[in-house]
């Protein structure tokens, strides 16, 4: 789809996908930056969402401050290139050593946008740039339209629940990219509880086979025990019997 062929004029309406990409903590990251590191900051930040964007067919609509607004046709389209935005960004991060490394929140939503003179308007795209304010640095998170129009079998994600988010008179659901990195995360906490569970069984056949061992090796020891034991109780309950008569 070419998107110039909605410039000036008449608006149309598309069903689009809408991806916001936010700098995370801009405003604390730049407070205290001279003018050529502001610049040099903004200059990856456009260089690398330009570039990745441009890969998957995206269209950067506009840049407002630290967020771009960017359409796709496709979901899952705009889904990798969220995913490729943030491993860029993360190895540029880990290479550089900046001490101002940009980290980045993306929120992405599905529905139709009104294309007028170059710009995109909409409850979807309103919601998009609300969702992103909810996002934590270094996720991409999604509305259920964009669940409902992806093709799951390609992207690996995980259900956040519903949220409420003013200026929309229903709850909202949620959903996550899940990255390779939280994936083997996920994958070393469960073998560890696991592996926990399968020790403490371990363990309990251990105590157990230990007591067994002992109670066949040692059973006129036990008895006696055992008769002291009740020989004890008895006496305790013959004295409070006393006391009460």
């Amino acid at each position: 789809m070419d998107y110039h062929e909605y410039g000036e004029g008449a608006s149309k309406s598309k069903i689009l996908t809408i991806m916001v990409v936010d700098i995370a903590g801009y405003t604390r990251i730049t407070a205290g930056l001279g003018r050529k590191t502001f610049d040099e900051l903004h200059n990856v930040f456009d260089r690398i969402t330009t570039n990745v964007c441009s890969k998957y067919g995206g269209w950067i609509v506009k840049k407002v401050g630290d967020s771009f607004i960017v359409v796709f046709e496709s979901a899952n389209d705009c889904l990798y290139c969220a995913s490729e935005l943030q491993e860029r960004f993360e190895e540029t991060n880990k290479s550089t050593k900046s001490k101002n490394p940009i980290r980045i929140k993306i929120a992405v939503n599905t529905g139709e946008v009104i294309i007028k003179d170059n710009d995109i308007y909409g409850d979807a795209v309103n919601l998009a740039a609300k969702l992103e304010k909810l996002t934590k640095p270094g996720e991409i998170y999604f509305t259920q339209a964009v669940y409902l129009a992806m093709n799951k079998n390609e992207v690996s994600y995980q259900y956040l629940g519903t949220r409420r988010i003013k200026g929309f008179g229903y709850p909202i659901k949620i959903f996550k990219v899940r990255r390779i990195h939280e994936e083997g995360i996920e994958k070393w906490v469960f073998l560890k509880r696991v592996t926990w569970k399968i020790f403490k069984f371990l363990l309990m056949v251990a105590a157990l086979a230990a007591i067994g061992w002992l109670v066949y090796n040692n059973q006129s020891l036990i008895l006696s025990w055992i008769d002291r034991f009740y020989g004890w109780a008895y006496e305790l309950v013959a004295r409070n019997i006393d006391k009460l008569r």
